[in-house]
């Protein structure tokens, strides 16, 4: 039941436009607005007799998505959230109106995210965890702000990491400041 239902959202979510794509073990749905990426993640479980949907939403520039992808040496184009939220229904039974109200409400919150301004305040402060780091590298390229980074790499080669966690490495540096460089030359 619970596959069943996944896959009706999906339907829903591909006749209003949007790309699915699958894989063993999640479903994801993808759209694209201009310079921006929307994302929900589907997911469904039983709960005590009912059916618990979930629309793991996320948002992001195309621009950022490819810098992080590169910055991180990994091609596969992978979502990197720079907002997120989730829009959960849990009832018996589910209409396509059901999921199609879901993704308008993801369609409306959309609507109101500043991804500009998000993206200038991870050029700033970080999550130290996670992809907190990548994200900050990302967003400093797709700025251009190739003296930060170029600051980064002389730390780096100093043997101060600046709080970047291991895995961040001069490499990840070196790629964001030619994404950068050449955001620099563009404009």
């Amino acid at each position: 039941m619970v596959n069943e239902i996944i896959d009706q959202a999906a339907s829903v979510l591909e006749r209003a436009g949007w790309s699915i794509f699958r894989d063993k073990d999640e479903v994801v749905a993808r759209a694209i607005k201009d310079d921006e990426q929307g994302q929900i993640i589907i997911q469904a479980r039983a709960v005590r007799g009912d059916i618990k949907v979930t629309f793991i939403c996320s948002l992001s520039r195309l621009a950022f998505n490819q810098a992080a992808a590169w910055i991180r040496g990994d091609p596969s184009g992978t979502q990197e959230p720079i907002e997120q939220c989730r829009i959960v229904r849990s009832r018996a039974e589910y209409i396509d109106e059901d999921f199609a109200a879901m993704e308008a409400e993801f369609r409306e919150w959309w609507g109101q995210v500043d991804l500009g301004s998000r993206i200038a305040g991870l050029t700033e402060t970080y999550s130290q965890f996670g992809s907190g780091p990548l994200h900050h590298l990302a967003a400093l390229a797709v700025s251009g702000q190739e003296r930060v980074l170029k600051d980064i790499r002389v730390r780096f080669e100093q043997g101060d990491k600046s709080g970047f966690l291991p895995y961040i490495t001069t490499d990840y540096v070196d790629r964001a400041l030619e994404i950068a460089s050449k955001s620099q030359s563009a404009s």
